[in-house]
């Protein structure tokens, strides 16, 4: 998804969401059982202007985060909580609109290599032109962010994906994507080793109302 993820409160409203701006890719699994999470904010209402987040889920649900700027810490953390908190280089590029290739080298020694397609499918398509249809005022209201996560459920593999709602520490979030597309091949090594193919989510995972794989009941 390209667009706005608000969740940083402005000193002026407190009611108010400021966006960060950028794509995430929420929620890559393999046959490995592990999972993958690309978060790229281009622009921010903090005082980091930029960085890249790379989640990794292990098979035994070990969360871990990568991040390319150490000053980018502390905002993170106030969203979510993690098992470990590396530093890493982390390279992304890329070479045509439908190819994402990371690059993650932490500084414990790990090393990610990912590869993603994602294409705007006839249904994603569909998706974005309703979501860019919606009035600004509908999208954000309560409603609004049921229906949208309802239809986002019904239209696409979101795995249990929310539009809205609050995280693991407690704060609110809202996404408001201006495109979105469909992962459809992904290849991954960690630490050298093959992490099978792109697979349908093996079990549930949750960072507050936030669900992978499918709500826990």
């Amino acid at each position: 998804m390209r667009g706005r993820s608000n969740a940083e409160r402005t000193e002026s409203d407190g009611e108010e969401l400021a966006p960060f701006h950028g794509f995430q890719v929420p929620g890559i699994c393999f046959e490995s059982g592990h999972w993958v999470w690309l978060l790229q904010f281009t622009e921010t209402p903090t005082v980091v202007p930029a960085y890249f987040e790379v989640w990794l889920i292990s098979p035994d649900d070990v969360v871990t985060l990568f991040v390319d700027r150490p000053e980018a810490i502390p905002v993170i953390e106030r969203y979510h909580e993690f098992d470990a908190v590396v530093e890493a280089t982390i390279d992304c590029r890329l070479p045509d609109p439908e190819t994402i290739r990371v690059a993650v080298r932490g500084e414990d020694g790990t090393e990610l290599d990912l590869e993603l397609v994602h294409e705007p499918t006839p249904r994603a398509r569909i998706l974005t032109a309703m979501m860019r249809a919606t009035p600004r005022s509908v999208a954000r209201s309560q409603l609004g962010a049921v229906i949208a996560t309802a239809t986002l459920g019904l239209v696409l593999p979101a795995n249990g994906l929310r539009i809205a709602g609050v995280t693991d520490t407690g704060r609110p979030y809202r996404t408001e994507p201006d495109r979105l597309t469909v992962g459809t091949e992904a290849s991954a090594t960690l630490d050298g080793e093959g992490l099978g193919r792109l697979s349908d989510p093996d079990r549930p995972i949750a960072f507050g109302e936030l669900y992978l794989g499918r709500p826990i009941e």
